[in-house]
């Protein structure tokens, strides 16, 4: 009893928090090395996610429009720079400062004035540190303009592939639809992004009816169902995929926290992870939701040793287990030994750079002695300094 009241007056008093975020600068050590890390690439070294955009047309000077995404797996924070090799007269390149680690997507522009000369498919190497993937440009021949799309049907248009959350997409997550032109030329269609995820394709239509093959690409971060609407110009349809239940990827990019509870979406941004090994080894996770109301704590102990990767259960008394609570003024929820059923899942933890897991179960509202709510999708990336 006297372990869970340590845990009940840490929540209350907040004696972890931070009162502010942190921010990247040269003074708290940022920039002052290379980014390091590693190219997601399929078994067969093509580059995931394979995604191209813009319109490539034999003798047409290339723009901002035209870019390739890559995800990289980024180990170490610092300066990077990711570039292709020079094909068919035109590159793609990318510099910046990885600010946190994790797997991130970064866009490489085609190189300002670049023109391909010769229309057909251009395989490029995008490198970065020691790693490498190939990505292919399909390029038109010259003069080939825009088709005039009249109607775009979704009747029937049954997805292909596996979708599984927290598992990425690749060129096997097909959908086709039904796309009628009434002037020939180059296509280029695109969905809305949901879950995480989005549809696309170019290519070449011929007068009148046909079907066109959309690639998928991005990581669904949630299950269920989700609807994309397919447009082009004044006409449009939609599909629905279901995405079946996995694990929840950690967040990428920034220090953020987000959970569901039913169709409500909870997020924010993480303050720095404070860690306490008196008198039991002690982890917190605090947060701002980005609603500016809304508070997000999570406390984890090992009371058997050191913190490390694994399950904290809110169920538990002894060993891993955590205390979870959310409010903003309208809603609370918490869980924690007795009350809820949570597991806080640590996906990763190390001294003086990051902690990232996941989290999801059943938390009670009114203070811990009202009904019960499911949290689903929970996930956390938190700044250790």
């Amino acid at each position: 009893m006297k372990l869970i009241k340590t845990l009940a007056l840490i929540l209350m008093f907040g004696v972890f928090g931070s009162s502010c975020e942190k921010e990247y600068s040269e003074e708290n050590g940022g920039g002052t090395g290379a980014a390091a890390g590693t190219l997601k690439a399929s078994g067969t070294g093509e580059c995931l996610p394979s995604s191209v955009r813009g319109i490539y047309i034999a003798g047409t000077a290339l723009n901002a429009t035209n870019y390739i995404n890559v995800d990289v797996n980024i180990t170490a924070i610092g300066a990077y720079t990711i570039s292709t090799n020079v094909v068919n007269g035109y590159s793609f390149a990318a510099s910046g400062i990885a600010t946190s680690t994790g797997v991130q997507t970064i866009k490489l522009v085609a190189n300002a004035g670049g023109n391909p000369t010769a229309a057909g498919a251009n395989t490029f190497t995008v490198k970065f540190g020691t790693s490498q993937c190939n990505i292919v440009v399909d390029v038109f021949p010259t003069g080939t303009g825009n088709a005039v799309i009249s109607a775009i049907d979704c009747t029937g248009s049954t997805p292909a592939g596996t979708y599984t959350q927290g598992v990425a997409t690749s060129a096997s997550n097909t959908v086709q639809v039904d796309v009628t032109a009434t002037t020939a030329g180059i296509y280029n269609i695109t969905t809305n992004t949901q879950n995480g995820v989005s549809f696309s394709g170019t290519g070449m239509l011929i007068n009148g009816s046909q079907m066109v093959t959309l690639t998928a690409t991005g990581t669904p971060t949630n299950a269920g169902a989700f609807t994309y609407t397919v447009g082009s110009g004044a006409t449009s349809c939609t599909f629905s995929v279901t995405y079946a239940t996995g694990t929840t990827p950690p967040p990428t990019g920034g220090f953020t926290w987000k959970f569901n509870v039913g169709a409500t979406v909870y997020q924010g941004t993480c303050e720095d992870a404070m860690i306490l090994t008196s008198p039991l080894n002690f982890i917190t996770i605090t947060g701002t939701s980005t609603s500016g109301t809304g508070t997000m704590s999570i406390v984890m102990t090992n009371a058997g040793g050191a913190l490390t990767t694994g399950d904290y259960l809110t169920s538990a008394m002894s060993g891993k287990f955590a205390v979870f609570t959310y409010s903003d003024g309208t809603v609370d929820y918490t869980a924690g030994p007795g009350v809820g059923n949570m597991t806080i899942k640590v996906t990763g933890i190390t001294a003086a750079t990051e902690a990232t897991g996941t989290f999801s179960g059943t938390a009670a509202t009114g203070g811990g002695s009202g009904s019960p709510v499911t949290i689903t999708g929970g996930q956390f990336k938190a700044n250790i300094p």
